[in-house]
């Protein structure tokens, strides 16, 4: 029988590693756990795809000194006991789920990795875990509430549903913002607890700009080059920004420039189901905006009680199913192409 759960334990050796890839390679949902361990034991730099989020998708290599530093970082801020016990229930061939086997490596903590899935592990209790947002929102659907004490929600924007549903969590949780080229996260947003924040807060060492465009510019180390984003921000402060939207998602719609991240936030409180805006072309205004809504037509709220006057959508689609990347994150152009063909 294929196991279905497994443990990278606590204080594992470079031996103890050897043995664990040797027991776990042939099966299939660990085979890229056993990839990047066999990388993390015998090579210096470690090769990964990004999704796209500081240009196009391309190969990169990240050196192990940064992916320690970044993992030392993240501990810092966490400060998880001494004998924490870590869930993995994210790809292992993506920078998420591969910085949860080097923190787990690091601190010196039990590992608990299974399948990616929506539903989350609720067998035992977890000092700390990582998930997307879409992750823990299937799991609540279906399992209620993960007895977990620490989370961190990454790979697409937390909705103001989800926001709200946890602020009567006693678990902890935070926004992550990051990308493959910045080794994970390097700035978080809390979401509850004693001060939940429209900011994210960077993590020690991070330095912070904004460009021409109002861009994110971030330098990972001192001396480094610097790395551009194509994020849209406001900065706060030395160490705060709020991310207003995407450089290749704003849309200028008769000289008004919309970010669709920021009013999909405002309208998230208000639809149950997954759902984005883009801008559509419009002989007048250049571009107006357009709903895309995944699931069966039904009624839907007074837009003009939730959404400001140049924020309301002049078309809806409604789709059966809208097309998603492998962490579960809606790919726009894709959805758009399906709509295009229809």
């Amino acid at each position: 029988m294929i196991p279905m759960r497994t443990i990278l334990p606590a204080g594992i050796d470079r031996k103890g590693i050897e043995q664990w890839i040797l027991k776990h390679r042939e099966i299939l949902w660990l085979k890229e756990h056993c990839l990047f361990l066999d990388q993390w034991l015998n090579s210096e730099n470690i090769l990964y795809h990004t999704s796209g989020s500081t240009g196009s998708p391309k190969e990169i290599e990240l050196s192990k000194a940064w992916l320690i530093l970044s993992a030392q970082r993240s501990l810092n801020v966490f400060k998880l006991p001494q004998n924490a016990q870590l869930l993995l229930q994210l790809p292992a061939d993506k920078i998420g789920g591969r910085m949860m086997i080097v923190r787990a490596l690091i601190g010196g903590f039990d590992l608990h990795i299974l399948p990616a899935s929506s539903s989350i592990d609720d067998s035992r209790s977890y000092d700390f875990a990582a998930f997307t947002p879409h992750q823990l929102m299937k799991s609540l659907e279906q399992d209620g509430q993960p007895e977990i004490a620490q989370i961190i929600l990454g790979g697409s924007q937390v909705p103001a549903s989800l926001e709200s549903t946890l602020q009567s969590w006693e678990t902890l949780v935070y926004e992550t913002y990051g990308m493959t080229e910045t080794a994970s996260h390097i700035a978080l947003r809390p979401l509850n607890g004693i001060a939940p924040s429209k900011f994210f807060q960077c993590l020690e060492g991070i330095q912070i700009r904004s460009g021409e465009q109002d861009e994110l510019w971030i330098r990972f180390i001192e001396g480094s080059s610097e790395i551009q984003t194509k994020d849209v921000v406001k900065i706060h402060s030395e160490s705060e920004f709020e991310v207003l939207g995407r450089l290749d998602s704003a849309i200028n719609s008769g000289g008004i420039k919309l970010f669709p991240e920021t009013i999909e936030r405002e309208l998230s409180m208000h639809i149950n189901e997954s759902f984005f805006f883009f801008g559509e072309r419009d002989e007048l205004l250049g571009e107006h905006l357009a709903l895309v809504i995944e699931g069966e037509e039904h009624e839907l709220p007074d837009f003009k009680e939730i959404l400001g006057k140049y924020e309301l959508p002049k078309r809806v689609y409604w789709v059966q199913s809208l097309v998603r990347t492998s962490n579960g994150k809606v790919n726009r152009s894709a959805s758009i192409g399906l709509l295009n063909a229809t």
